[in-house]
């Protein structure tokens, strides 16, 4: 089964780590032209995807125009504080393009960037690509294919005025180099265009749709809403009345509940404090939120970060990016994702916040702020983050984190120094010692400790395209890790294998969500990873030790609840033949009739067991699903296994997507209700495994034939659903409920 892993916190393996798809940081209008050159050829050969890219690269890559940089500039100094504008101010001098014979490529490669979008169907990103493409001076010449395409795609978004206008701008703006009749027939042509795409529109929107749905393998998707988060939230983090935070001498701090908290009741929604993109989709996420689009607007001064709009930019730049940009091209390659994480916990705060922390002493901060914890001050909430420091045994370790430290003082530490030494934090203070290298030192090591067990793994859910069907099409879709980002109050959920909180992602926020009702004065708990269901109890308390210096005594851990007792045996467990229960290898004895195995039938078993998962492996290579070998091997899983092992559920779920790619929609059905029951029996009912599970079968029975048990299946499905996808707009439940009111109706 292709389950999504989004509990984790984070797993990491923490070091340096010299990266290949590192984005060059420098602008060029040479590597510009290059990469627009690249575009051109793809985008004639309709190489929709590789000629985006190729147009994202040259527009993150091209010179500013001189004048519309200062004026950025100018308007970003006014909104820091003193201290970053002095310091900004001097950095900013040296951090300018001389390469004026490229000033307008910026312009045509984002105009070029938004045929493509016209041409992939994302009218919205288009529109966006098209006004920044004008704002940025595009050649006159040129402009009446803007206009054009924006009443295109305004005429496909419904607009009928806005794409009227656009086709009038268009016609006003066009070239007159042309031969009339030539003109004349473009004109005409175009305006029938636009005309069939608003009739089209209408139409669509009148009359409900009827066309069978064909997302039959929309893959496993994650825990997280798209919609809104807690709208009524004026502040952050918002925290609901239902939870607060205590402490203990042995769990530390912990999230109590304070009143009944129903399933699916958001009690904690909050914003990345510091968050850093991952560089592989930094041309298609804001390097800021994490939103996805493939409209970014490139940073003005390197070519590593773009934004989905100008807040973003502001945002980023006030808060952190006033001090990467400038020295960009020695952090590339140089700064991993924690050393950045690090960076913008540090100058994201106030210069005063900060040198108060200094000059007061670190450890006497933390000391202060160990047992109780505040929003009110959002710097003093991260500083108090367990940082684990006195369990570091591993010296190679140490000496790792250390030298990380020394990596951000190398890149970072004299301009910070400068900062917070201005005499602009605060004229009138003549107290405060001036910060000096060994305590800015102390606070990078600090936090780089903290976010090895406190960072956390934001993820989404990306389009990985489409497999043809018999007549159909079968979506897939693939987990994508987003980035990493330090949530303070997110971090104070202890850890459970079997947690009754989840965390989904919007964008570079979280929430955190009860899965099934927690009563007044229970724990709320979150999973870090190691999950029942997924890791053997011994791998969950051994790794749990390891990355975050405590052993795990939760119930399914304590072996003190008779069903997750149940739940741990089965996921892992062989087939009984004198009466099909489950039998363990660890005393090779059925649970239920208690019958004992002789040694030549644990051999054989092994030895099967062994056979069938080679078999799996080369019947599964890089998405291509090989039905004849899969078959072989489940009927072989099915001779030893029990039927709620998860090794035999995962073929089911490979047999069932083989058979859907062939339109064989009744035998996926058949070998996906298999796999439903094996994981309700093993993470729940209630689990986010088993909706993604029936929402998969719902489909499957729908395309089938079979209503009645598929309008079943929906009505099992939407209440999870409704759990996990906190929007009711979520394309699940919205696909969901289609199906169901197509049968009804």
């Amino acid at each position: 089964m292709r389950l999504l892993k989004t509990r984790v916190r984070i797993t990491m393996d923490v070091g340096v780590k010299k990266t290949a798809s590192f984005p060059n940081s420098s602008k060029s209008g040479k590597r510009a032209e290059e990469w627009k050159k690249q575009g051109n050829s793809h985008f004639r050969r309709r190489e929709l995807s590789e000629a985006l890219q190729c147009y994202a690269e040259a527009a993150f890559a091209s010179p500013w125009p001189g004048g519309e940089r200062q004026r950025i500039l100018s308007h970003l100094l006014r909104c820091v504080e003193p201290p970053k504008r002095h310091v900004a101010t001097s950095l900013y001098s040296t951090k300018q393009n001389t390469d004026e014979a490229h000033y307008s490529l910026l312009a045509v490669c984002i105009g070029n960037r938004s045929a493509v979008l016209y041409e992939m169907n994302k009218p919205k990103e288009c529109l966006a690509d098209i006004e920044l493409a004008l704002s940025l001076g595009f050649p006159t010449v040129s402009q009446y294919k803007l206009y054009r395409r924006r009443g295109l795609c305004l005429a496909q978004l419904g607009d009928r005025a806005g794409a009227l206008r656009a086709l009038g701008a268009s016609e006003g703006s066009v070239c007159t180099g042309r031969a009339e009749d030539q003109l004349a027939a473009e004109l005409k042509t175009h305006r029938k265009k636009v005309e069939n795409l608003l009739q089209d529109n209408e139409q669509s929107h009148s009359q409900p749709s009827k066309g069978r749905h064909c997302a039959v393998y929309e893959a496993a998707r994650s825990h997280q809403s798209m919609g809104e988060t807690v709208s009524e939230c004026n502040h952050w983090p918002y925290v609901s009345r239902a939870i607060k935070c205590d402490y203990s001498p042995s769990k530390g701090r912990f999230i109590r509940a304070t009143m009944d908290i129903v399933a699916g009741e958001v009690v904690l929604s909050e914003r990345a404090s510091a968050a850093v993109l991952n560089f592989d989709l930094h041309l298609t996420t804001c390097s800021h939120c994490f939103e996805q689009t493939s409209s970014l607007i490139p940073c003005c001064w390197c070519a590593g970060d773009g934004y989905c709009s100008g807040e973003c930019r502001e945002d980023a730049w006030v808060e952190y990016h006033w001090i990467e940009c400038p020295v960009s091209d020695n952090m590339w390659g140089k700064a991993d994702w924690m050393t950045r994480v690090a960076l913008r916990m540090v100058v994201s705060a106030p210069a005063t916040v900060l040198k108060g922390v200094l000059s007061k002493g670190l450890d006497s901060t933390i000391t202060d702020s160990s047992k109780h914890f505040s929003t009110a001050e959002p710097y003093a909430a991260l500083l108090s983050l367990v940082s684990h420091k006195d369990r570091f045994s591993d010296k190679q370790q140490t000496a790792m984190f250390s030298k990380m430290a020394e990596t951000m003082m190398e890149c970072f530490g004299d301009t910070i120094k400068a900062y917070l030494n201005s005499k602009g934090t605060d004229p009138h203070d003549h107290s405060t010692p001036e910060v000096t290298s060994g305590g800015l030192r102390s606070l990078f090591l600090h936090h780089l400790l903290q976010l090895r067990c406190n960072s956390h793994r934001v993820t989404a859910v990306l389009e990985a395209g489409e497999v043809a069907g018999r007549g159909e099409s079968v979506k897939s879709s693939h987990e994508a890790t987003l980035g990493s980002a330090v949530f303070p109050t997110a971090s104070l959920f202890n850890h459970s294998c079997w947690p009754n909180i989840i965390f989904r992602f919007q964008g570079s926020k979280v929430e955190a969500v009860a899965t099934r009702p927690i009563r007044n004065g229970d724990e709320a708990c979150n999973c870090y990873g190691p999950q029942l269901g997924r890791m053997k109890r011994a791998e969950r308390v051994a790794e749990l030790q390891t990355k975050y210096f405590f052993h795990c005594s939760c119930p399914a851990c304590a072996g003190s609840d008779a069903s997750l007792d149940y739940r741990e045996t089965v996921m892992d467990a062989y087939w009984c033949p004198v009466c099909s229960g489950a039998v363990t290898d660890a005393q090779w004895q059925c649970r239920d009739c208690h019958t004992q195995l002789e040694s030549s039938d644990i051999e054989r078993m092994q030895e099967l067991r062994g056979e069938t998962e080679r078999m799996f492996s080369t019947a599964n290579v890089d998405g291509q699903l090989d039905l004849p070998l899969l078959l072989k091997c489940h009927s072989l899983q099915s001779r030893v296994l029990h039927s709620h092992n998860m090794q035999l559920a995962r073929t089911c779920d490979a047999l069932a997507e083989a058979h859907a790619s062939t339109g064989e929609f009744g035998k996926a059905a058949e070998f996906c209700a298999a796999s439903c029951r094996a994981v309700e029996a093993v993470h729940g009912s209630q689990s986010i495994e088993l909706a993604t599970e029936l929402h998969k079968l719902a489909q499957l029975l729908f395309n089938s034939g079979q209503f009645g048990r598929a309008v079943e299946v929906v009505e099992k499905a939407l209440p999870l659903m409704r759990v996990y996808h906190h929007s009711p707009c979520h394309p699940d439940i919205t696909e969901l409920q289609q199906i169901k009111n197509l049968i009804c109706t």
